[in-house]
């Protein structure tokens, strides 16, 4: 290149780049061994660094070096100047400096003589393999840390669910069955002197007027409470689809018993003075749900009364998620297109105890089609073999218990209907009793006639004048309260059964109002329970995947990188990160347990209801009140989204933050494991970490290797003009990955110190980096020679 456009171009430079650092470099090669040819002077500019590379081969800032041959080839010559030019420009991905930016340029014609080496460790595949095993999407949980009490895994997984299932249920035994009232008879009740007259009166009357049945329908008439027809009417009046639904034998969709329980409550509180039943709030509940699930998982106790399961004297934890909460991934999904067209269902989520049972009967009463039968036998085996394994899980126990409550107040529901019926259908009055009612009913009044036509008699006697009033009166009288005591006595003595059918009748009416407040408490179990069901579906959809992935996906492993494996001298190495298989795995386990401790998973769990929170702007404590699945709540709604992928838990890219903050630590002795071996990509050669960098990452306390002798002449060497001044070393690190870059530059010398401006025979063994103009000659324009190249 012309010395004028040389200068020229450093005026465009700086002219676009105003107030930018520049730095002028001009390096020289060589083709080889140096030796006295005599090049000029004037090649070395002033006011420039002028670099000379050195034409040596090392394997390391502080090994030997060799001269290299005579090349002849410009790619030879470019395989060993390369690097260098790179390393003194800053050219190296990573490295974001070079040792000349804030080097002075020394005066006068002064040349420096300049090697580099260069390290590239490739350790991407070390650490998604790592991150994987970390952060696995298997479901596997990881064995935390104590710092006092051993942890282990839980062998018995479905016996620690149980107990944890069990504590949960008597902590929250209300929401599982509501307070009764007891029924049962009253004791028998005396009938007050009063009481009876009172009774005797109306019967006297009666009997006068011959009207002995509809007295007696009077007295008992009372007993067929509005409660009984109430009930009949809501049960058996108009539709009686909601008491099917809820009172039937066959186990049904727990929403539709949860509607057909709203529906018979309704119409039951219609009656006058019945009291509303208020729906509870479960948000408790739930909570001490999700705590237990992460205890079982984490070892952390986080509310009273759920302790973590014990295992001697350590605490217990759950290897596998799907044993805590399944997830969407294990699901039974096992049905064919075809056969769930059929019976209506296509997948079943783990730990939906009632969608099993209605799966199960579903395909068992598709076993006599001739055309999904096959398939629905095959199916139920397959379901069953799901089931087993499916129901040792946290969830599915809890579930468990919820259901078969659930299923226990329908059977409630249905006893106490028909009781309500048999007492509201019971024969008004026994024929016994009616039959008594009219024999004593003919004696009182064939007896009251005849007393009446005795007094009449009288009275028409003392009229007459055959009897003084007075008698007449008195006789009268006489006989009238002769009849009453009689009939009074006869009406105690015969009525006794009426009084006892009377007592009876009144403990049925106790006993009625017992068994309908009893039946609106059962049917508001059979409710409440129906939403609790549902609930806990939608909650063990955001477990399961909180379990199985609590910092989020896995980021997909890089492709593959590729590197240069041929032609690379040996200053310049690139390797891949190959550590032993069992170094890899002792270092994993290492990471877990410093990472995950007693009670890890409350940050990711937190982090998930937050941003639930966020999403739905309200607080995240309100989505413990919501309905659950099928309701088409917020609830409902995040909980598909979570099941479904599109809403993820978060934290990964922090944790491993944390791993990578372990791999810039020397004490913790990570990152020495997971780099134990390095395989060489251009020999297939599995070296160790310090035979592949050559000491480029360690300190280096005394002088470094001189440069060759060969470059200088004798006197400058005997001088000791070939020793290194400037020993620059950059290292960039990104997790294991690593960029080494060592600088090596002499100190600046006057030209005739160097032997390649000895006087001597020319030679092309010595090329210029730049053509330029020579005193007294011209500017020349020409291209420059074949094989000279141009820096």
């Amino acid at each position: 290149m012309p010395r004028a456009v040389e200068q020229l171009l450093e005026q465009v430079v700086r002219a676009s780049a105003v107030g930018a650092p520049i730095t002028l470099l001009r390096l020289l090669f060589t083709r080889g061994s140096a030796g006295p040819h005599g090049y000029d002077p004037a090649l070395v500019l002033e006011g420039w660094h002028n670099l000379l590379i050195a034409p040596e081969d090392s394997a390391g800032p502080g090994l030997g070096s060799v001269v290299l041959e005579p090349l002849t080839e410009p790619l030879e010559v470019a395989q060993y100047v390369a690097p260098v030019v790179a390393a003194v420009a800053g050219l190296w991905t990573g490295i974001d400096k070079s040792v000349f930016d804030d080097l002075a340029i020394l005066p006068g014609q002064t040349l420096r003589a300049v090697r580099a080496f260069y390290r590239q460790l490739d350790a991407a595949g070390v650490e998604d393999q790592l991150r994987l095993q970390l952060f696995s999407a298997a479901g596997r949980l990881p064995l935390p840390r104590s710092g006092q009490t051993p942890v282990v895994y839980i062998q018995d997984v479905p016996l620690a669910a149980q107990a944890v299932s069990r504590a949960l249920w008597t902590k929250h035994r209300d929401v599982l069955r509501s307070g009764r009232v007891e029924i049962g008879s009253k004791e028998t009740e005396q009938i007050a002197i009063g009481d009876a007259v009172k009774t005797f009166l109306s019967f006297l009357w009666a009997a006068l007027r011959n009207a002995p049945s509809a007295w007696l329908s009077g007295m008992l008439g009372g007993v067929q409470s509005v409660l009984a027809t109430t009930v009949q009417h809501t049960v058996f009046g108009g539709s009686n689809s909601a008491y099917a639904v809820v009172a039937g034998g066959e186990a049904g969709s727990w929403q539709d018993i949860g509607r057909g329980a709203d529906q018979m409550s309704t119409a039951l509180g219609e009656q006058p003075g019945a009291a509303h039943l208020v729906q509870a709030d479960l948000t408790s509940l739930w909570v001490d749900y999700v705590n237990a699930a992460l205890t079982l998982a984490d070892g952390g106790r986080r509310t009273a009364g759920i302790d973590p399961v014990s295992v001697g004297v350590a605490v217990g934890v759950v290897h596998d998620s799907a044993d805590v909460v399944p997830s969407a991934a294990d699901a039974f999904t096992a049905i064919p297109a075809s056969l769930a067209a059929v019976i209506g269902i296509p997948a079943v989520a783990g730990g939906d105890v009632l969608g099993t049972a209605d799966l199960k009967g579903r395909l068992e009463r598709t076993f006599a089609d001739p055309a999904a039968g096959v398939e629905a036998r095959r199916a139920f085996s397959d379901l069953t073999e799901w089931e087993a394994r499916a129901g040792r899980s946290y969830a599915a126990q809890v579930g468990s218990v919820l259901a078969d409550f659930l299923g226990r107040a329908r059977g409630e529901v249905s006893g106490l209907v028909q009781r309500i019926q048999q007492t509201a259908n019971r024969d008004a009055v026994d024929e016994t009793l009616r039959r008594r009612q009219r024999v004593l009913s003919t004696i009182t009044l064939t007896a009251g006639w005849t007393v009446f036509a005795a007094v009449l008699l009288l009275l028409i006697i003392a009229g007459i004048g055959w009897a003084d009033w007075s008698f007449s009166l008195i006789v009268s009288a006489v006989v009238i309260a002769i009849y009453f005591v009689a009939a009074l006595i006869l009406f105690i003595i015969g009525q006794r059964h009426l009084f006892a059918e009377l007592n009876l009748r009144r403990s049925q009416m106790s006993e009625l109002e017992a068994m309908h407040h009893n039946l609106r408490a059962a049917l508001q179990d059979v409710s409440r329970l129906s939403a609790a069901y549902g609930q806990l579906l939608a909650w063990n959809r955001v477990l399961g995947e909180v379990l199985r992935t609590p910092f989020g996906p896995v980021a997909p492993a890089r492709p593959s990188r590729l590197h240069l494996t041929d032609g690379l001298p040996r200053a310049m190495q690139i390797g891949v990160a190959a550590p032993s298989g069992q170094d890899a795995e002792s270092t994993a386990r290492t990471l877990e347990q410093r990472l995950y401790g007693i009670g890890w998973l409350s940050g990711p769990w937190e982090r998930m209801l937050e941003s639930a929170g966020r999403q739905l702007r309200d607080e995240p404590v309100t989505l413990f009140r919501m309905p659950g699945a099928g309701s088409g709540s917020p609830l409902d709604g995040w909980s598909k989204a979570v099941a479904a992928g599109a809403v993820r838990s978060e934290g990964a890219n922090a944790l491993w933050a944390q791993v990578q903050a372990m791999f810039d630590d020397p004490a913790s002795g990570v990152a020495e494991a997971l780099t134990g071996g390095v395989l060489m990509p251009a020999t297939g050669q599995r070296v160790s970490p310090d035979q592949f960098n050559g000491g480029m990452l360690q300190k280096r306390t005394g002088p470094a290797a001189p440069f060759h002798a060969s470059l200088f002449t004798d006197t400058a060497v005997t001088a000791g003009r070939s020793m290194v001044a400037i020993d620059d070393a950059a290292v960039d690190r990104r997790g294991l990955d690593y960029r080494a870059v060592v600088v090596q530059v002499g100190d600046g010398l006057p030209t005739y110190d160097f032997a390649m401006f000895a006087p001597g025979e020319d030679s092309v063994q010595f090329e210029a980096t730049t053509k330029i103009r020579l005193p007294g000659a011209v500017d020349d324009d020409t291209p420059p020679e074949s094989g000279s190249l141009v820096f």
